[in-house]
């Protein structure tokens, strides 16, 4: 009986997985690049606003962790951030936003500043080195982008959030904003104090 149970549920969950459909906006578009700094090929997802082109000025760029959540509930894990949705509403979007797919098992490597003994990770430094020294430079030559710190963001949630606040402290002459979910407090508490 359980055994049947069990199976069923693992059906279920193999069946909607594949059946779900993309939900990404026709905003998002994607490319890979090289990144040197970690040794492979990085998925990048691109929203660019509705308005983009038609117009000829330039926008502030906001980077974020977790491209595979942000946009599609297809390649989301959590479910999505539906972050073109929002965008998609707004009249005037003011920024073109880079979403960094993570680096699936290496997550936990990439996505933290130090190493710790039980969960390993303290690549934070080559990560960050990546998106300024390589993605950042083929952004602003790729889109028509601000490209002072004044008008580049940092974004996260969970260790995302935790890199963001970091980069910002540690990298302020290209971040000058960063977005720090709340979770971040959960995670300081549990693991650092």
């Amino acid at each position: 009986m359980k055994l049947t149970y069990l199976y069923l549920l693992i059906s279920a969950f193999v069946l909607n997985a594949i059946n779900a459909q993309s939900t990404a906006s026709t905003q998002v578009t994607k490319f890979t690049i090289a990144s040197t700094e970690l040794d492979t090929l990085k998925t990048i997802w691109v929203y660019l606003p509705k308005n983009y082109e038609n117009s000829t000025k330039s926008y502030s760029v906001i980077y974020m962790h977790d491209a595979q959540n942000l946009f599609d509930a297809k390649t989301s894990y959590v479910g999505e951030w539906e972050v073109d949705e929002y965008l998609d509403h707004l009249t005037d979007p003011k920024s073109i936003i880079i979403g960094v797919e993570h680096g699936n098992e290496k997550r936990i490597d990439e996505l933290t500043p130090y190493n710790h003994e039980k969960y390993g990770g303290g690549k934070g430094d080559t990560y960050l080195s990546f998106i300024t020294n390589t993605l950042k430079p083929h952004v602003d030559k790729t889109y028509r982008t601000k490209t002072d710190a004044e008008h580049t963001t940092i974004f996260g949630s969970s260790l995302g959030g935790l890199l963001s606040f970091y980069a910002v402290i540690k990298y302020p002459e290209t971040f000058g904003n960063a977005g720090v979910s709340l979770l971040l407090f959960g995670l300081i508490q549990k693991y650092l104090i």
